[in-house]
């Protein structure tokens, strides 16, 4: 009976849902910090958000689960998606941790 609900809340219909959700949302709530960020720099656009790694992290993971759970094999996709954790990674090391 657990299995069965288990299937059925995470199939991959569901899982691929919620990660596009994650994907959308995180790309617009990163422009709009970015731009409230600015703004209140008096948009002096040399430094971001704190938040702004953090949520490039969690595009680019969700992102790569998209890529993998649809099993696209196309390596111009997954450099994309590597390219972004990459540079968020890179990003908050800047910001949060130097």
């Amino acid at each position: 009976m657990l299995n069965r609900i288990y299937r059925r809340l995470f199939s991959r219909k569901w899982e691929l849902l919620i990660l596009g959700i994650v994907v959308t949302a995180t790309t617009i709530l990163g422009k709009v910090i970015s731009v409230d960020h600015w703004e209140s720099i008096n948009w002096d656009l040399s430094s971001y958000s704190p938040w702004a790694p953090v949520l490039g992290l969690t595009w680019a993971g969700a992102y790569l689960g998209v890529l993998w759970l649809r099993k696209i094999r196309a390596p111009s996709l997954w450099l994309i998606g590597i390219l972004g954790l990459g540079y968020s990674a890179l990003m908050f090391w800047a910001i949060w941790i130097r």
